[in-house]
């Protein structure tokens, strides 16, 4: 079996890396870090640039990109040019995350290279899951499998592999092989308190 990778217009990168792990990058993200949010209020598209290449220079393997705010109603036209930008500058591969399928969709139909698609996930109808795994089938895209199924986030051990199992048997269904899913089964740190974690 040959190694999935991902890739910019300019790096091809291995999704299983020796040493691991995989880093990917997350200071372009508004839902996680006050800064990026700050720049993306700016439209401060230079500063994102430059935090990007910063992780990509200390090791970054790829880059989780999300501009999704509160405060602004753009995040496609934003996501749009921004993932322009960064491809025509930085040589790691993005990782297009957003709750707006129509935003993954159009993010990674202009992208040189494969991106990974950050996420998808069974939860409620199943939408989600409906709208990206076509993006993945047509440019043969992998995607951060979140286990969320119908029912909610799997919590049990064999909750996570049943999820994991379901969310590989629905992309099949869509031509989907198992080398485009990178599961997240979700672990959450004692630190959270949380007797069910």
């Amino acid at each position: 079996m040959t190694i999935p990778r991902v890739s910019s217009a300019l790096k091809a990168v291995d999704l299983k890396q020796i040493p691991a792990p995989l880093i990917i990058g997350e200071r372009i993200n508004t839902q996680g870090s006050r800064k990026a949010k700050k720049l993306v209020l700016a439209d401060d598209f230079d500063a994102l640039v430059d935090l990007a290449r910063i992780q990509a220079e200390d090791g970054a393997h790829c880059l989780d990109v999300c501009v999704a705010t509160t405060e602004r109603s753009n995040e496609r036209e934003f996501m749009l040019t921004l993932v322009k930008k960064l491809s025509l500058e930085i040589d790691a591969p993005l990782v297009i995350d957003s709750t707006d399928p129509d935003v993954i969709r159009s993010s990674v139909e202009q992208i040189p290279g494969r991106p990974i698609i950050n996420s998808i996930n069974l939860e409620g109808d199943g939408s989600r899951f409906e709208k990206l795994a076509p993006v993945m089938a047509k440019y043969g895209l992998p995607a951060i499998a979140l286990c969320i199924g119908p029912n909610g986030m799997a919590k049990t051990p064999q909750q996570k592999v049943d999820t994991a199992e379901l969310l590989y048997e629905t992309g099949k269904n869509y031509g989907l092989k198992i080398e485009q899913f990178i599961f997240d089964v979700l672990t959450f740190t004692l630190a959270t308190g949380e007797d069910e974690f």
